[in-house]
């Protein structure tokens, strides 16, 4: 496994930057199939003296290619995602594993993940946490619309069962039989997953229509070993700074997707969003241009995202929905749904239902 010598700049390509110490796992994991780091560096636009420099992020297409390379190299190991994410839940996770830790139960450590988890995966992936009739569910998905669907399945499973994992160790509950259940876009694998690598009591729901670990909602009363508030008021003040400026690696169209993240899409003007990047609005519009990029693109790209994962939630309405998108009303969501996708948004989630 390469050791961290020292720090540095996110190297390799797109527009996210993931921590290095995902990439060291990831060639730990090579080693193990077999598979040598010049097969797993193949087409991603590293080489072997970068990660020896080891720099503190690696861009987002980057670590996707070398995600596709060991699930190319290693293709009969159909459960690397699961083994992968049991192995994430020993990392400390830097201020996000340390503003779990510091909850005081699993509904306050559950409540920062959407934000911290952006965070730490540079925009690359992000959460949504939602509760309906007696459940709670964390769905995780792709900020990248580039990444190939093999990768998003990797990062989807090893996400989710780091999660589930994570939870059991913040309360001390890795031996008990919990209910839950960890819903999946995929279908099981061939030989099935072994019992050890996800959590005592965790129910397995393959093949569905969308992919995340749903808790009965009384899972978030439980009580962490250690909760403390000094120790989460300080975790939150790093993460907060964290978040207050956009990774330096992001392009302009990366920073304005996370202004808007930041901002919502009701509250993404141009002009609130060239502010907190602390540029002016011709100046943002110039960089974008210079991309090859247009600010209202940006926005309607991630307002169709937006809705269209909001549809998959049969119980959210469409007024709800055109409100968090920056709509006036359901009418203009609906036009302007039907004017891009050619159906309207009742169509495509009647379609999601067949």
């Amino acid at each position: 496994m390469w050791l961290v010598m020292k720090q540095g700049d996110a190297i390799g390509e797109g527009d996210y930057a993931l921590p290095f110490s995902y990439t060291e796992l990831l060639v730990s994991f090579a080693a193990d199939s077999r598979v040598s780091a010049e097969l797993l560096l193949e087409g991603s636009g590293l080489h072997l003296h970068d990660l020896v420099a080891a720099p503190s992020h690696v861009r987002s297409n980057s670590y996707s290619r070398m995600v596709l390379n060991l699930l190319s190299q290693a293709r009969d190991d159909a459960l690397l995602p699961w083994r992968y994410g049991r192995a994430m839940s020993f990392q400390t996770h830097g201020a996000f594993g340390l503003a779990l830790r510091s909850a005081r139960t699993l509904g306050e450590a559950y409540e920062q993940l959407p934000e911290q988890y952006g965070s730490r995966s540079g925009g690359a992936q992000f959460l949504e946490t939602r509760s309906a009739a007696g459940y709670y569910d964390i769905v995780v998905h792709s900020g990248n619309p580039d990444t190939p669907d093999e990768a998003v399945r990797f990062h989807a499973i090893s996400s989710l069962i780091n999660l589930a994992w994570l939870a059991r160790a913040i309360t001390g509950t890795q031996e008990e039989s919990l209910p839950g259940q960890l819903h999946l876009a995929w279908p099981c694998p061939e030989d099935g997953v072994p019992p050890d690598t996800v959590p005592p009591g965790l129910q397995l729901v393959f093949s569905q229509a969308e992919t995340f670990l749903r808790y009965p909602t009384a899972h978030l009363r439980i009580r962490t070993l250690a909760g403390a508030a000094d120790l989460k008021a300080a975790a939150r003040s790093r993460i907060e700074h964290e978040l207050s400026i956009p990774p330096a690696t992001l392009n302009t169209v990366g920073q304005v997707k996370w202004a808007l993240g930041k901002l919502g899409l009701s509250r993404g003007a141009v002009e609130s969003v060239s502010a907190l990047l602390h540029v002016s609005p011709a100046t943002l519009k110039r960089r974008l241009k210079s991309e090859n990029a247009s600010f209202l693109d940006i926005k309607n790209s991630e307002r169709f995202e937006l809705v269209k994962r909001r549809l998959r939630s049969s119980d959210v309405s469409l007024s709800v929905i055109a409100e968090e998108a920056g709509y006036d009303n359901p009418s203009n969501l609906s036009k302007a749904f039907k004017q891009h996708f050619g159906l309207s948004p009742g169509a495509f989630r009647a379609g999601l239902r067949k």
